[in-house]
Parts: C-alpha cells; structure tokens; sequence
C-alpha cells in the first residue's frame, strides 16, 4: 500500500488527483469527482425497484464491491442466482426437509449463504444461516418453518429483480 508522503508527492508533481493500489472504488469515485469537480452518478441502471419498498439486494454494494463495478457480471451472477441456483437450493432444501436429512440440509444452506452474502442478498443468506442452525443443532421439527422463511426470501428477490431495471429476468 502506498504511504500519505507518495500522494503528497504525485500532487506536488503536478498530477491532479491519486489513487494507489489495490483500487478501492469508492476511492476512486471520490477522486475522480474532486478533479472533475462534478458529482458522479456511478449507477449505469436504476438501482431501486419501481415500487417503493425494500431493496432485497444490496445492489450498488454487490455491483461495486463483489463486481468490481461491472455491470455484466453483476447481471450474470444475479441471473444465475435468481434462475438456476436459488430454484436449484429450495429445491434441495425442500427435499432435505422432507426427508429428515440434517446433514444434507446443513451443507444446502451453508452453499446458500455464502453465495448469497455474496451478492448481498442479507436477508436470503441470513435465512440461509437459521436453517442451517436448525439442521445443525438437530431441530427438525423447526426447519418447516425456516423453509417458509428462505422461500419467502427468495420471492421476494424475484419480486425485486422484476420490478428492478436490471434485465434479471
């Protein structure tokens, strides 16, 4: 990482702004609006759902954080989430449920929650997360319920990605 007296240098040389390595992208962002003197709307889709509510991902902190800032990958990882893997762990969970598999039940929902704090879907991973207590400390008899709970979650991220601008769906 590049020490305060490197920055007071490149300044004292005439650049006009820095930043050093590794990126930070609210570093940059910030930088770049003191040298433009403009404020700058890094948001290349709307970022909301057209209703008002609740943002059920995280967006601009994913897009940002976990895609570095690029759009189509964010697309893709959202996409994916949202039509193959999402589908894919309800499903699983579901059977587990049924079947009274703990341990399969506790690594679905250890998968689930990595991947959805991943693209910051919070409350998915932490739905995720209370199955996966239940399935662990061998309490069965709850996980119908906490299935509800991480489908509940689920649609309502499908619910957000249809009323998002994002072309998730």
């Amino acid at each position: 990482h590049a020490m305060t007296i490197d920055r007071q240098k490149c300044l004292v040389a005439g650049m006009d702004g820095y930043v050093s390595k590794p990126i930070d992208m609210k570093i940059l962002k910030r930088e770049i609006e003191h040298v433009l003197g403009i404020d700058l709307d890094m948001k290349t889709v709307t970022l909301t759902p057209k209703k008002k509510g609740v943002e059920f991902i995280d967006y601009v902190a994913f897009l940002y954080d976990s895609c570095n800032g690029k759009v189509e990958l964010a697309r893709k990882l959202l996409r994916h989430l949202l039509h193959v893997s999402g589908p894919q762990w309800l499903e699983a969970a579901e059977a587990a449920v049924a079947a009274g598999d703990e341990t399969r039940l506790r690594k679905i929902c250890h998968s689930l929650k990595g991947t959805a704090a991943t693209v910051c879907a919070n409350a998915f991973s932490e739905a995720g997360a209370e199955l996966g207590k239940v399935a662990r400390e061998g309490r069965m008899s709850e996980a119908p319920r906490g299935l509800e709970q991480l489908k509940k979650e689920f649609n309502l991220i499908v619910e957000w990605a249809r009323s998002s601008d994002l072309d998730l769906m």
